[in-house]
Parts: structure tokens; sequence; C-alpha cells
């Protein structure tokens, strides 16, 4: 099975499951589709339905995270002892699936929400093994609509601002981390998506 299915009917005809919003797959997934299409034969295809029902957990997992991410943003202690880093998104940084690509996403350390963002926006052409690389451009955010804030939320549920892009339409200074850049960069992110 794959989510690389041709959907033949519907809103969403034409496109493979990995396309369609996580929430169709799910539709698609519900036992009781499976049931009728099982019993009835018809409208369905038993090969995508199959394909929804192994995508549902890794779906029901991210939504889970997602939702301990937005916890822990409203203030949710956590045990600790270090602190967590947590990202948080706003503006046009969609995904196929039309979900914020990393919003909400949980880290136990800041290198590993940088690897997160430097795995989002790779540089053009570029390799880490490559130093000549080093000043490559780099896939970036809107610098108009996007802004992306990575929170250190410590054990007792208080957080912190400690890295961000803001787009123009955003202010950094509400944020006293201003515009951040990801390691091995020099210019910040915002300067990148400004070329």
């Amino acid at each position: 099975m794959s989510s690389a299915l041709i959907l033949p009917f519907g809103a969403h005809r034409g496109k493979t499951l990995a396309e369609v919003p996580t929430d169709y797959v799910l539709w698609l997934a519900d036992p009781k589709r499976v049931e009728y299409a099982k019993a009835h034969a018809k409208g369905f295809s038993m090969e995508i339905l199959e394909a929804a029902q192994q995508m549902k957990p890794a779906i029901l997992a991210d939504i889970e995270e997602k939702q301990i991410g937005k916890a822990y943003l409203g203030g949710k202690t956590h045990d600790g002892p270090a602190p967590i880093y947590v990202i948080e998104c706003h503006g046009d940084m969609y995904s196929t699936s039309g979900d914020f690509v990393f919003e909400n996403r949980v880290f136990q350390s800041l290198e590993q929400a940088f690897a997160c963002l430097d795995a989002e926006y790779p540089k053009i052409g570029g390799t880490p093994e490559d130093p000549e690389t080093a000043d490559a451009p780099r896939e970036s955010p809107d610098a108009e609509d996007d802004r992306i804030i990575i929170w250190e939320v410590l054990p007792s549920g208080h957080r912190k601002a400690v890295w961000g892009f803001f787009g123009w339409h955003w202010s950094a200074d509400d944020y006293a981390c201003g515009q951040g850049t990801l390691p091995g960069d020099t210019m910040s992110l915002y300067e990148i998506a400004m070329l």
C-alpha cells in the first residue's frame, strides 16, 4: 500500500493520499467507511482505503504531538530538569497537507530545533561536507508574512523566545530575540529571505 495512490473520486480527484488534507485521509480511514465499501464494493477503492488506514496512526501521532506542543506554549509544566523547545509558526508556511509544517513541534534541545529548521530550509546547491558552500543561499520562509519563534520552555511552564524569524509584517521587538541566524550561516534567515 502506498500514499502515492491517485484518488479517482471526490474533491481531491487526481491527487495522491500524501497531497490531500490529513482530515480527509482520516475520513477515508474510518472503519465504518471500510466496512461499507466491503459490503457494497462500489464508490471506493479498497486499496486506497487500506492505504489511508496505514497512514492513520502517523497522522494521529502528529496531531497528538502538536497538541502537546500547544499545551507547553500555553503554560503546561514538564518534568525537566532541562528546558524543552517548541517551534511556533504563523503565516503562509503550509505543507501539502494544509497544516503548518513544524507548528508546535517539541524538541529536547535547541540544536534539535535548529536541525528541524535547517532540514525545512536547506541550502540551495550546498552540502554540509563542502566548506565552500557555507555561504550558499538557502530556501527560506516568506519575508513578508511568516513568523517562526523557537520558545524555551522551563519545567515550571514559563517560556521565553530564544530565536525568531519575523517577516516584515511582524515586529521582532515584541520578542526580544531579534532576527535569528541558523548555525553555520553568516546571515540571518530574514536576510536570506530578502535576497
